[in-house]
């Protein structure tokens, strides 16, 4: 199973995103995983937030274009990520989604989702202060067959517990 991972912007994801790998690895057996590591992390960022954002989605794509994977897992600012990188695949897993930053930045995280045809799981912490639960169920109602929403018990935006989502992406993948 290839799987790509999108961790949020800051480089404090470098790690979650080496160990949620790991764990996948280890406790899914056959998950093989490919972290990416966003230009800002290695370069100057750009002073305009839009427009890194799209220099960011831009060497994704052009980075994966050829690539196979059967899922693709974005946590944070990596769900935008995931969805307007144009990487195909069977499913995508967002993680702490923060719709309402990305939208004042001018991007439509909920309308890109709607572009989207793979099943989409969505996991957030029912009190993550970046996350606006309310929003996303409103979207999911839209399309339950395709869009799933699962809430998790926790109160912050780091999303540590590496064992529990490894359970939920492994459940989520087995299911047609």
């Amino acid at each position: 199973m290839n799987v790509l991972i999108f961790g949020g912007q800051s480089p404090n994801n470098q790690q979650w995103m080496k160990s949620l790998s790991s764990v996948l690895y280890t406790q899914a057996g056959n998950y093989k995983a490919v972290c990416h590591d966003y230009l800002a992390w290695t370069t100057e960022p750009d002073s305009n937030a839009s427009k890194q954002i799209s220099n960011e989605i831009t060497s994704a794509q052009s980075k994966y274009h050829n690539r196979n994977f059967n899922m693709i897992i974005g946590k944070s600012f990596g769900c935008l990520m995931a969805l307007e990188a144009g990487i195909d695949c069977q499913k995508i897993i967002l993680i702490a989604p923060p719709i309402l930053a990305l939208k004042k930045l001018g991007f439509d995280l909920m309308k890109a989702v709607k572009k989207i045809d793979a099943r989409i799981l969505i996991a957030v912490n029912i009190n993550d202060p970046l996350v606006e639960i309310s929003e996303l169920e409103k979207h999911t109602l839209e399309d339950p067959q395709r869009i799933r929403l699962r809430i998790l018990a926790g109160n912050q935006h780091k999303y540590e517990n590496h064992e529990e989502l490894t359970r939920i992406i492994v459940d989520f993948m087995a299911k047609k």
